[in-house]
Parts: structure tokens; sequence; C-alpha cells
């Protein structure tokens, strides 16, 4: 993604949705403080942290949530603390463990929205 799109992007995602959502000034990172959730989560919001690798246009960004959220009182295997960055747990975050087949060609929204889809249909 290129960081033109990425701001264009960001901009209507502040615009239609969340108008509290925040990006960086290097526009590698987007914030959305409160994701609503469904009650299987131990809490009713999260936030949703986006991390954009600009140097492999292959790679799709990187999902965060909250350390401490749970599915029916338990750790999901797909909020994997073994496969997020030391420095991303020590700051309170957990990586969202997906997997997208192919090269990734997708924008911002549509990451946002995968991630979002992904949070809803967890079940483990």
């Amino acid at each position: 993604m290129r960081k033109e799109q990425v701001y264009n992007e960001y901009l209507e995602i502040k615009k239609k949705v969340w108008p509290e959502a925040i990006i960086s000034n290097t526009y590698d990172m987007l914030l959305i403080p409160r994701v609503p959730l469904p009650p299987k989560f131990n809490l009713s919001y999260t936030p949703l942290l986006i991390v954009i690798d600009y140097y492999n246009d292959y790679l799709p960004p990187s999902a965060y949530v909250t350390r401490k959220l749970r599915i029916y009182g338990r750790k999901s295997s797909h909020l994997a603390e073994e496969l997020t960055e030391l420095y991303m747990l020590e700051k309170g975050w957990v990586k969202l463990c997906y997997k997208i087949i192919g090269k990734w060609q997708g924008g911002l929204k549509n990451f946002v929205l995968m991630a979002l889809k992904f949070l809803e249909g967890l079940e483990d």
C-alpha cells in the first residue's frame, strides 16, 4: 500500500465510521480506540491497532487487539501471544492470527473489514 492510499482510506474510515480513529504521522499505524465486540468476549469493546509494513507490498498489515481479550472466558489460539512480538506484548497488545492465501492486494479499509469479520467469527 502506498502512503497516499493509506491516508485517503484513513480519512474515509474516520469520516464514515470511527471519528476517533488516529493514524501515526508516518502512516504506518492506525488505531481505532473502541471496536464493539459480541457478547462472547469478556470485554464489550477492544482497541484495534493496524500496523502497515511499507517495505513489503506483498504482506498484509498486522492487526492487534488488547492482550486482555478472552473468548468464552478463555484465551483464544487465534490471539496468540507466542506469535506476537515481545515489544507489542509488553505494550498490552496481542496479534490476530489469520491466514491470507495468495498475494495481498487489498487496501486499508478492506483490511480493517477483514480484521473485524475475523474477530466477529472467532469461536476459540
